[in-house]
């Protein structure tokens, strides 16, 4: 499948520990944005989630594990959230995210972050 992707951005994440979670991220309005995940070590599970309210796949998910061994890479559109976490050592949704749930670090950043039904997509910015 093709899809239409202009880079304007490149970004560079770094988890020390396994089982970090960052995430769910996105931009609302005008900063709205699509993405193209990969990762360059041993794995990290990597979930997409549609947060537009008007969109036919409001709510749902899709999780990959990423790694440089598979050589997978991920596309998340503009109007979807993006979460991974680290399987790595250096809600409402019910999302798999392929970790022990007690163990996981969360950031501050993360823990703040807005609820699903908190979230304004707008049709006019996706």
């Amino acid at each position: 499948m093709a899809v239409e992707f202009e880079i304007r951005q490149i970004n560079q994440g770094y988890s020390k520990k396994i089982n970090t979670l960052r995430g769910l991220h996105y931009q609302e309005g005008i900063y709205a944005q699509a993405k193209m995940i990969s990762y360059l070590a041993d794995g990290l599970y990597s979930i997409a989630l549609d947060v537009n309210p008007d969109s036919s796949t409001y709510k749902q998910w899709h999780g990959e594990i990423l790694s440089f061994e598979n050589k997978k890479i991920m596309y998340i559109p503009r109007g979807f959230a993006h979460g991974y976490v680290s399987l790595e050592e250096d809600l409402e949704i019910g999302m798999d995210w392929h970790i022990d749930l007690i163990s996981i670090i969360i950031s501050d950043k993360d823990k703040n972050a807005k609820f699903l039904n908190e979230i304004n997509m707008s049709e006019d910015y996706l």
